[in-house]
């Protein structure tokens, strides 16, 4: 084996300009191994300039793990402290490691070094973050980068396709065989989604150029590479089978494997986002002529789609098809569904989108009303997002609140699928979860609705009958009667803990049952509550004044005024603010826009489905759910509206005044205002009630149950949701 004498003339020169006042630098302790001997050293940290294949490089003999000789060879393979491997001509290092004197030794004199092995730090064991790859070389040199937006142009039939390799598994090259082996490499490439296939001819790009964990720029020779391979993602699926494509009339099917490199780029508020057809499972065009695209994740892009056709092969009895995605609908087969790796997780935006996506920073910076240091919040501890204007309230894994402004009116995500970095105005982010609950996606429009404002559904209004139309129940749910609403928007979910917590905190706001001195409140309910939980032990009273203040957050005009007495409020439903529901928006949007059903979800009453179903009191020797008291306000599926727990877990405040013959007199009276209000009738003293609770029964979980509360009073099974009017007075229809 060669071995090298390195001294340190040099640098222990550049050492004697430094200030005496200047801190001593802390020694490194390594061990070095010589012919067989090993032997423990300290080492002066210093920084290091290296050349490498990529460009120079610029580290600290603290960010070193190993040095070692190769045999036969004037080179050392370099092994940084995250993993990183280099293969640096030993030349470079004289003069640039520093072995201290030992014991006795004159500390003015050189330490002339030999060794085979030096040791120095601990390995980080850091794994490839999202947005990073894996650069694996042929001669075993490897690099953990952050690319450029790396893209590959490849050639696919009569089309050519940039190909965005963040959005890859790994990429891989093999060398030919015979004369031609080295001039044309054989690549292929493996998506997440399992669709495996080999690209046509070597990618053309000749330098990527990217940037190493330590900050260093390097450009990237394609002809050295072996392997690329980005952020581990859990849960890849097997190899699609390759059954045959199906046409179904409104729909076009392919299989998964066909056009592995086929790139549909969506043009939206994520700027260009390109979308490889392996990692999709539908396009499908929208109303107003965008597309919305569904990938393996789950996630909705929605926008404008470049190519604006696509061109399809084997379809059995049709050949090759063009489809144009503004108008028609494609699916791939079979439809996949990965799970989100860990530290991801999901956006929701304004405009419709729902994507997967992990901070660009290390973490979520707060500036916190009366605190002078921001509250930091690590991107891998991050559960939960709740946007309110130019507030955000974040929950952590600890389940801690923090409410705050963003120290940035942006955020830098780095997009699951494609990998590649992207910028979001906070403006435009409803909300942030770790995972594609159900309230994601009815975000999203679906039956009835037709439209997002403030993370709300849009119901679409209509004419229906209000009040017990079929089976048993109590006298005041009759006579049924025709009433006709407009649009309104609605909460696709109960109020929660968090949502409440903000307000309190933005307002110091005490409750009624905090200012009469009750042993239970919101704050501690009785029995243990998640922030995702519905908020509990407020009145009437409470959730109009959080009404008022949303509306206010929001810069929207406030829909209550709140005299000196507690019962003198009045309420401005012609406003453009939020407001508690009137009793016929909430039954009309618990029948799903007015359908002639039992309960939210149907006519099913069965002992064995009702578990599945809602949170309810179960009838003795009957199954019951899952839930002891409250439950997350997703837990349970939707109605077909997307609207959550119409049914138990809490009842659910309304804006109207109970009357037992509201249905008989005022709402015949005012079949297009049928909201009961003061002065409707005499002596009225109690607000509705709707939905049923944890702690109800089946019967009083139908569509039609009615109940009622003081307005002052609170309770363990009551919370509330708002309301928004779709065009209140002096305001255009959106």
């Amino acid at each position: 084996m060669m071995r090298t004498r390195l001294t340190m003339s040099a640098f222990i020169g550049s050492l004697a300009v430094a200030s005496l006042a200047a801190p001593p630098i802390e020694p490194l302790p390594g061990r070095v191994t010589s012919s067989g001997i090993t032997e423990s050293r300290l080492f002066r940290d210093h920084p290091l300039r290296l050349r490498t294949s990529c460009g120079t490089i610029h580290l600290a003999l603290h960010d070193v793990h190993a040095i070692t000789q190769r045999k036969m060879e004037p080179r050392a393979r370099l092994e940084t402290t995250r993993g990183d491997v280099w293969l640096i001509e030993l030349r470079q290092l004289d003069g640039q490691l520093a072995a201290m004197p030992g014991p006795g030794a004159n500390p003015r004199e050189d330490t002339p070094l030999a060794f085979d092995r030096i040791e120095l730090n601990p390995l980080a064991g850091e794994a490839p973050a999202p947005g990073q790859i894996q650069v694996s070389f042929v001669d075993e040199q490897r690099v953990v980068v952050i690319p450029d937006d790396w893209t590959f142009d490849i050639p696919d039939g009569h089309a050519q396709w940039s190909l965005p390799v963040g959005a890859l598994l790994s990429m891989s090259r093999t060398e030919g065989t015979g004369s031609t082996s080295k001039s044309s490499p054989h690549w292929s490439v493996l998506f997440p989604s399992g669709v495996k296939a080999d690209l046509p001819e070597p990618p053309r790009n000749r330098l990527l150029a990217a940037t190493d964990r330590y900050g260093n720029a390097l450009d990237i020779p394609l002809q050295d590479v072996s392997r690329l391979e980005t952020a581990a993602r859990s849960g890849t699926v097997s190899q699609p089978s390759p059954a045959a494509p199906q046409a179904d009339g409104a729909a076009d099917r392919v299989r998964s494997t066909d056009m592995p490199f086929a790139v549909i780029r969506i043009s939206g508020l994520l700027g260009d986002v390109p979308l490889p057809a392996a990692m999709l499972n539908a396009v499908a065009p929208l109303s107003d002529g965008n597309v919305q695209a569904t990938t393996v994740y789950g996630e909705h892009f929605i926008g404008t789609a470049t190519p604006a056709e696509l061109t399809l092969r084997h379809i059995p009895g049709r050949g090759q098809v063009t489809v144009t995605l503004a108008r028609d609908n494609l699916a791939w087969e079979p439809a996949r569904a990965l799970p989100l790796p860990p530290g991801t997780q999901v956006w929701q935006l304004s405009d419709g989108n729902i994507v997967a996506a992990s901070l660009a920073d290390t973490d979520l910076t707060l500036k916190v009303s009366g605190t002078d240091a921001p509250v930091r919040i690590p991107s891998s501890n991050l559960v939960s997002v709740v946007n309110h204007g130019s507030m955000l309230t974040v929950t952590d894994d600890r389940e801690a609140l923090h409410y705050g402004r963003p120290a940035r009116t942006s955020v830098a995500l780095i997009l699951l699928t494609t990998g590649m970095r992207c910028e979001i105005p906070w403006s435009q982010v409803i909300g942030v979860s770790r995972d594609f609950s159900p309230a994601a996606s009815s975000a999203l429009p679906g039956p009835g609705t037709d439209e997002l404002r403030d993370g709300m559904l849009r119901i679409a209004g209509g004419t229906y009958l209000m009040g017990r139309t079929r089976g048993d129940g109590q006298p005041d749910e009759l006579p049924p009667h025709a009433l006709t609403l407009p649009d309104f928007f609605m909460d696709p979910y109960e109020i929660t803990r968090a949502q409440f917590a903000e307000f309190v905190a933005a307002t110091r706001y005490r409750t009624d049952a905090e200012a009469a001195g009750a042993a239970t409140t919101w704050r501690d309910p009785g029995f243990l509550q998640r922030s995702d939980e519905p908020v509990v032990w407020v009145s009437w009273r409470d959730a109009a004044q959080f009404c008022n203040w949303r509306s206010t957050t929001a810069h929207l005009t406030p829909c209550y005024t709140f005299g000196r007495r507690p019962d003198d409020v009045t309420t401005l439903p012609d406003r453009n603010g939020y407001r508690l529901p009137t009793e016929a928006e909430w039954e009309y949007a618990a029948r799903a826009g007015g359908g002639d059903v039992l309960y939210p979800w149907g006519d099913e009453s069965s002992a064995n489905a009702l578990p599945k179903l809602a949170n309810l009191s179960a009838a003795a020797g009957t199954p019951a759910d899952d839930w002891l008291w409250t439950n997350p306000v997703r837990a349970f599926p939707p109605n077909a509206l997307g609207l959550f727990g119409m049914a138990g877990n809490v009842w659910e405040w309304c804006e109207d005044w109970y009357f037992d013959r509201a249905y008989e007199s005022v709402h015949r009276q005012r079949p297009g205002d049928p909201s009961v209000r003061t002065g409707d009738v005499a002596g009225l003293a109690r607000r509705v009630m709707r939905g049923g609770s944890f702690d109800s029964e089946i019967e009083l979980l139908r569509c039609a149950s009615r109940a009622n509360g003081l307005p002052q009073a609170s309770a363990s099974r009551v919370g509330f949701r708002c309301v928004r009017s779709a065009s209140p007075a002096g305001e255009a229809a959106p």
